[in-house]
């Protein structure tokens, strides 16, 4: 019969053991984690920006440079490359009201998650448009 002390002897490395096969996992997932919360970040300021730069557009005298600050002032936390801009004027006519599409997009490019995973998660673009009835 073995003493509690020579048991416990017997079983230190153990805990260390698991930790070394369950820590690469856990970091793993927490990286994931914040790879996602990054990506939908990501998306939920792309579609503010392009929201704001929406309500700005289908103002009077307003400049497609003027629109440019505005996305570049709500994605000014992105260091990625500049974000692209695109306006199209709908005139409208037979009856449909005159409106703007504005379409909003930057490249986004996932951290951690690649390294372990290759060739799923290549860069992709996050893109929103708004269209709203022009008030002029």
């Amino acid at each position: 019969m073995r003493s509690s002390r020579a048991l416990f002897r017997h079983e230190q490395g153990a805990s260390a053991l698991e930790m070394a096969l369950i820590l690469p996992l856990l970091l793993v997932l927490l990286f994931g984690i914040i790879d996602m919360g990054r990506y939908y970040w990501a998306e939920h300021s792309v579609a503010h920006a392009a929201n704001e730069a929406a309500r700005m557009a289908i103002l009077e005298g307003v400049t497609s440079d003027e629109i440019n600050e505005v996305i570049a002032f709500h994605l000014r936390d992105w260091d990625n490359t500049p974000p692209a801009l695109q306006i199209v004027e709908n005139p409208g006519g037979s009856g449909s009201p005159a409106s703007v599409t504005v379409t909003v997009s930057i490249p986004f490019s996932f951290l951690v998650i690649p390294t372990f995973v290759t060739g799923i998660f290549e860069p992709i673009t996050i893109r929103h448009s708004v269209t709203m009835h022009l008030e002029r």
